[in-house]
């Protein structure tokens, strides 16, 4: 059986410096002028208040499971990675991102809940793609 690749994420005018930032293995995020909010994915208005000043700043790319599941079934294209855990990361500025957090034990309890992770990333094609990886409390 042959794997296809894993889809590539194509950048829109919107998205690019969020991609432009992942290609230096960053974590970009905008920030409301008016209210200071951070931004978890582009908009190009502020959800908390509705400010267009936005601007992108370079996050700690350090975050918290928040939420996860265990994938036991997948597309082709992620089978291969079976069983891998899909997590919602609360970053440490505030926003949520959807990922992959790598270097676990697929849990089947809570024990992935409010585990401390920094952003790493996977090349697709000739892209780098947000996923992340678990640190200790110290690090």
């Amino acid at each position: 059986m042959t794997t296809e690749p894993k889809p590539v994420p194509i950048p829109t005018p919107l998205t690019a410096p969020f991609w432009a930032a992942a290609q230096r293995h960053e974590i970009a995020l905008q920030r409301c002028g008016e209210c200071s909010a951070a931004i978890g994915y582009p908009r190009l208005n502020c959800p908390n208040c509705g400010g267009r000043d936005l601007d992108w700043f370079t996050a700690t790319g350090r975050g918290r499971v928040w939420s996860y599941v265990v994938v036991e079934r997948a597309d082709p294209t992620f089978a291969p990675d079976v069983p891998y855990v899909l997590a919602v990361i609360e970053l440490d500025e505030g926003p949520r991102l959807l990922s992959i957090v790598v270097d676990v034990v697929a849990a089947y309890d809570m024990g992935l809940l409010d585990l401390a992770v920094r952003a790493s990333f996977e090349t697709r094609g000739a892209q780098q793609v947000p996923i992340f990886v678990p640190i200790g409390e110290g690090a």
